[in-house]
């Protein structure tokens, strides 16, 4: 492949994503702009720069019901203040919805959930207890009722594995789970970097890339020092890096 600097390689749109809780009212739930934002006047939970983005936010009116009808509607607003619950609900919301895309659910099936590591990975399931004890809180137990326990760890796996950071600037605003960006295989040199417009993901090359390299991206912050970046990757990742910046070669570990 051959890219100019500078020139996008990718353009994607998440197949579900959650406005990080720290920025609710400040960015929009739905277009992710830095707007005068109102909050939902159902649910009291989200805000949306306009009348339009509230009502575009498909995934939104099946939990904002839920938030109304709630016995414990003064818990829900600490339980939203976990950003991968809101993530994680959106996207149980969504894989059980009757208009889903097939073709995109099918899509989000065959990513890679890392299933046996996150059973041995006591930290994530005890995350994953809690998320899913607060969801059924929310939604009611015949919702969660829908799911083994093997689908919650799968799809969990999935957004886990899957979920990327959306960013205005260097400002964390929300998550994101991008089927054709973690394609990318990763590198602490990546030659491409990540960029959003509201939730719209660009990659684009931050050199000249040559026919015969492929474009990479960092899934950690490059002021990390290189034992945190191992660190850092082995655990949320699972894989030993091996990039150039790690070995010191050319070798490049694949993350899919």
């Amino acid at each position: 492949m051959f890219f100019k600097k500078d020139q996008t390689i990718l353009e994607e749109k998440p197949f579900v994503f959650a406005i990080d809780p720290i920025q609710n009212k400040k960015y929009c739930g739905f277009c992710f702009q830095n707007a005068n934002v109102k909050e939902c006047p159902s649910c009291e939970q989200f805000y949306y720069c306009s009348r339009k983005c509230g009502h575009l936010d498909l995934i939104h009116k099946k939990e904002c019901k839920a938030f109304r009808n709630c016995s414990e509607r003064e818990s829900i607003k600490y339980m939203l203040r976990i950003d991968l619950l809101r993530l994680f609900l959106r996207l149980l919301l969504v894989v059980t919805e009757k208009d889903v895309n097939p073709t995109e659910l099918a899509r989000f099936k065959s990513l890679t959930d890392e299933y046996d590591n996150i059973v041995k990975d006591k930290e994530r399931i005890n995350q994953l207890n809690s998320i899913s004890a607060n969801i059924g809180i929310i939604m009611g137990q015949e919702f969660l009722r829908q799911f083994s326990e093997k689908d919650l760890i799968s799809y969990f796996g999935r957004m886990l594995m899957h979920k990327i950071a959306i960013k205005s600037g260097e400002i964390s605003i929300g998550i994101g789970i991008y089927f054709n960006a973690r394609k990318f295989q990763h590198s602490c040199e990546a030659n491409s970097t990540m960029y959003f417009s509201g939730s719209r993901l660009l990659i684009k090359a931050n050199r000249l890339i040559t026919q015969d390299e492929s474009p990479t991206i960092s899934l950690c912050e490059s002021s990390l020092s290189d034992s945190e970046r191992r660190i850092f990757l082995k655990k949320s990742f699972y894989f030993d890096c091996n990039c150039s910046k790690c070995s010191g070669t050319q070798a490049i570990k694949a993350v899919m």
